[in-house]
């Protein structure tokens, strides 16, 4: 190899650092929030899991939290899918969310069956 094409390398994979760690940090920062639900707003949902959209204010250790719910937001119960509307005011839930220029975009909302809450066997998550 010659001198100058193991420049050439060095050169190509230092770029290819530099090009790997600048995505890297315009990746989004996840931020984990548990706390009670204060109040929930549906601005529009479907009839499935996915098709709901709106807001979902919670308390999380004295810190007021609002997220928009997208089409793309997960929620679950168990690991099973729910939907917006099945979430009321003093609910139990763990967000997972991103800031955003125009405001808290949720990733995953988890919601906790209180103590001694049952659902029958086969019932669908909270609808």
């Amino acid at each position: 190899m010659t001198r100058r094409s193991g420049w050439l390398l060095v050169g190509l994979g230092l770029a290819l650092v530099l090009i790997l760690g600048a995505e890297g940090m315009a990746q989004e920062q996840q931020i984990y929030a548990r706390g009670n639900v204060t109040a929930v707003q549906v601005e529009r949902c479907g009839h499935k899991p996915g098709s709901c959209e709106g807001t979902l204010s919670l308390n999380s250790h004295g810190k007021a939290i609002t997220v928009k719910v997208t089409g793309a937001s997960v929620i679950k119960m168990d690991d099973k899918p729910m939907m917006l509307p099945g979430i009321k005011a003093g609910d139990e839930v763990t967000v997972v969310y991103v800031e955003q220029a125009d405001g808290n975009v949720a990733r995953v909302v988890e919601y906790y069956m209180k103590p001694g809450e049952h659902r029958p066997a086969g019932s669908s998550p909270r609808h």
